[in-house]
């Protein structure tokens, strides 16, 4: 579908509508509320989308997560037009909290359909984003894949050798002064390089971590969640089932029986 629009020259010129839709959005906004999200960049996955989460814009990273080619095939269409639909109902939600409180919702942890179709997590940040006139018009957010293979560039190895041991031990009770004494450095130096890395302190990394661990149960196995909660290493079902809708926005029964259903080709609400 073409739209005319008017050229420098004041002449009529053709333009493709998800470019127009474009230019209509960002119209109404200003320009500077922009700056908060590009100071996150580059290594991370950017959007933006209006009041009634479509698209706006998308990176190319994310396109390519999602297997989309061009940026024209994206705009205009809605969470539920690229993810299964448990995930872009929680998504859904969790952009219309943002924009009915106006505040940012930080790192977010969110197992998304990669491409090819497959999960991986993720930690998402949405910010509201205002028009001119102080309303909320959309909201645009910067994504990021959680690091599971410990090999970030920039730990030095004995902390790097800290997170692989996380990953081997989350089962046991963790102590943080104990994993830094591992690394011979002081738990503040711990945290420091973790957030710097990381963005997570090294109590939210393992509890991100047992709750990996226990998805992969819930998904794989037929165990109980009391069982679950207690082998991914949480004191008990109730503490287990509180972290967990903390961080994915969901509990361990709904996340199972919604994720099951997308596997079985049938949706869950």
């Amino acid at each position: 579908m073409l739209i005319e629009a008017s050229s420098g020259t004041g002449r009529p010129v053709q333009l493709p509508s998800h470019k127009r839709f474009q230019e209509d959005f960002f119209r109404n906004l200003g320009g500077t509320q922009f700056k908060g999200l590009l100071e996150h960049l580059p290594e991370l996955e950017f959007f933006i989308k209006d009041r009634e989460g479509r698209f706006v814009a998308a990176s190319d990273a994310t396109r390519q997560r999602l297997g989309i080619k061009s940026e024209e095939d994206i705009v205009g269409r809605l969470d539920i037009d690229v993810h299964p639909s448990p995930a872009s109902s929680a998504i859904r939600r969790d952009d219309l909290r943002v924009m009915r409180a106006g505040v940012p919702l930080v790192d977010r942890l969110e197992s998304l359909t990669a491409h090819p179709r497959r999960k991986s997590w993720y930690l998402t940040t949405r910010l509201p984003l205002f028009s001119n006139d102080g309303q909320v018009v959309g909201i645009m957010g910067l994504m990021r894949p959680l690091n599971q293979d410990c090999k970030e560039p920039d730990l030095p190895e004995p902390i790097r050798e800290v997170l692989l041991y996380v990953e081997d031990h989350y089962r046991e009770r963790l102590n943080v002064r104990e994993l830094a004494r591992m690394a011979h450095v002081s738990p503040r130096h711990l945290n420091r390089k973790l957030q710097e890395t990381l963005r997570m302190s090294a109590k939210e990394y393992i509890t991100r971590t047992r709750i990996r661990a226990a998805c992969k149960q819930l998904l794989g196995t037929n165990t109980s969640i009391q069982d679950i909660a207690l082998d991914s290493g949480f004191y008990d079902q109730s503490s287990f089932t509180r972290m967990f809708r903390k961080h994915t926005g969901t509990t361990p029964r709904l996340y199972r029986r919604r994720q099951r259903g997308v596997r079985s080709g049938h949706e869950v609400l």
